[in-house]
């Protein structure tokens, strides 16, 4: 049997694009489920992860790669 890839929580919210805080709200919720090491640090499996950025597809651009757009100095939008 393959071992599960499991992520820092870092790692996961990066790829969420969101932060390690809403994760752990995310956790105490039952949103997310994450698992700890020896040490207590969270891991998250990284199939889960990947399964609620693609859930999350159009919204806030998460984990999509999607461009962020922001104003210019002109107040027109562009892509960074």
């Amino acid at each position: 049997m393959d071992e599960m890839e499991l992520l820092t929580i870092g790692t996961a919210a990066r790829i969420l694009n969101r932060s390690v805080f809403t994760l752990r709200q995310w956790e105490r919720r039952g949103k997310l489920v994450a698992r700890r090491d020896s040490s207590g640090r969270r891991l998250y499996n990284a199939e889960d992860v990947r399964q609620m950025a693609a859930s999350m597809t159009g919204h806030r651009g998460a984990g999509t790669g999607a461009q962020v757009e922001a104003p210019d100095d002109t107040g027109k939008r562009h892509s960074r």
